[in-house]
């Protein structure tokens, strides 16, 4: 009897032992068999540790337990000695469900940290999964703002260089506008400046179209004016010339020594043109005969210092020189040895009683004269002399004594003005 109360008591013990550490397995840690693993299972946060338990003093531990059991079994027995010796079968009965219960628990401890296991396991795994997939996901996801943030990039470089290129555009566009206004601007100001120099070329023409027709007009008028005035003085001139129109005759023989001179009319006054028409009617016929001019003024005795002389003679001959007063020079042919020559010209009508006209004309613009023979022309640009007037007179030379025979044969020259224009100061 008290063999079996002991292990009544024992086995409630056992069985209050074994409930109270299911009732605590998550709240305090398990009893570790030295050198072992344990695994503990936390439902709450559905996690598995694993943790390494150090060894520790077998043997004190064992006596630790064996005194709680043996203080346990001194209580109980002393609180149920006066039951138990009354229930002995009900002891055995409960012991047995309590070591059932005991097993079914165990085996649903075993069976809930095996299915708790699995389900860590599958958690893990899904977990694992979950962060591999969640990993891919993240590299995707960069990969993808990688290139949204490239293509961003691109665009906005694209952006930018159209920009710029557009900026670039206009302002080359803005240059062309620029410039094409300007030129424009030039255009027409040229154009401008083209019609305004055309309009002053218009008036100016115009006013010297007007200028002209008005010089032309006065001019004429002039014109008119001096050829009536010209046309009446040379009436009163060729009147007052009319007496020089008469036969010339070579000085009698009272005169001591008439041979090798040459004799002139009185000046007939300052020319511009004068023309006169000569005859010889006898004497020698080299002996010639015209007009001396251009001379400087005579000296108190009447005497020629220089003069130019334009002559012909009745072997249709003309001759054209100067003398300076030392020295003759041919203005036809000039030559070194201070002579002057006769001519043969088809102008001039050769032999006796013939009439030739022998014409002077003076340029005061170029200082030149001309001269003429039955107006054909036969010298011009014969300079001026130096201090030489407009001055003219008519003259006819005597040959040597054995050239002439005189006086059976005197020297007859007449002559007679033609035209004549009076020298103008002006």
């Amino acid at each position: 009897m008290k063999k079996s109360l002991k292990i009544l008591i024992s086995s409630s013990l056992l069985s209050a032992a074994i409930l109270s550490s299911c009732a605590t397995t998550d709240k305090a840690p398990e009893e570790q068999t030295p050198g072992k693993k344990i695994i503990r299972t936390v439902t709450t946060e559905q996690t598995v540790t694993k943790t390494r338990v150090p060894k520790k003093n077998t043997q004190n531990t064992d006596d630790t337990q064996q005194a709680s059991n043996n203080a346990d079994k001194n209580s109980q027995s002393n609180s149920s000695s006066g039951k138990a010796a009354d229930t002995p079968k009900k002891t055995n009965t409960t012991n047995a469900k309590d070591q059932q219960r005991v097993a079914k628990t165990d085996k649903d401890d075993k069976t809930a940290a095996a299915e708790a296991a699995a389900s860590q396991k599958g958690k893990e795994v899904k977990t694992s999964t979950t962060t591999s997939k969640d990993s891919a996901e993240d590299v995707a996801k960069k990969k993808a703002a990688e290139d949204s943030a490239k293509k961003k990039a691109a665009e906005d470089a694209a952006k930018k260089k159209a920009e710029e290129e557009a900026a670039k555009k206009k302002a080359t566009e803005d240059a062309a506008k620029k410039k094409a206004e300007e030129e424009a601007a030039k255009k027409k100001a040229e154009e401008e400046a083209t019609k305004k120099k055309a309009a002053e070329e218009a008036a100016k023409k115009k006013a010297a179209e007007e200028a002209a027709k008005k010089k032309a007009a006065e001019d004429a008028a002039k014109k008119k004016t001096d050829e009536e005035k010209a046309k009446q003085n040379k009436a009163t001139v060729l009147d007052e010339l009319d007496k020089f129109s008469e036969d010339w005759t070579a000085p009698a023989q009272e005169v001591l020594d008439p041979y090798g001179y040459f004799y002139t009319s009185p000046e007939y006054g300052q020319f511009d043109l004068i023309e006169g028409e000569f005859t010889k009617k006898s004497g020698y016929n080299k002996s010639a005969y015209g007009f001396v001019f251009g001379y400087s003024q005579p000296d108190a005795k009447g005497y020629l210092k220089d003069y130019i002389r334009f002559e012909i003679n009745t072997d249709g001959e003309y001759a054209l020189y100067t003398w300076d007063g030392k020295n003759y020079k041919d203005l036809v042919e000039d030559n070194n040895k201070g002579t002057a020559y006769f001519y043969e010209d088809s102008s001039i009508k050769s032999g006796y009683n013939t009439k030739n006209k022998l014409k002077i004309q003076a340029d005061d613009e170029t200082k030149t004269y001309s001269v003429y023979i039955n107006d054909k022309l036969i010298k011009d640009n014969i300079p001026y002399l130096k201090n030489g007037t407009h001055g003219v007179m008519g003259f006819f030379s005597v040959g040597k004594k054995n050239q002439e025979n005189m006086p059976d044969t005197p020297v007859v020259v007449s002559y007679k003005i033609t035209d004549a224009v009076l020298h103008s100061a002006d």
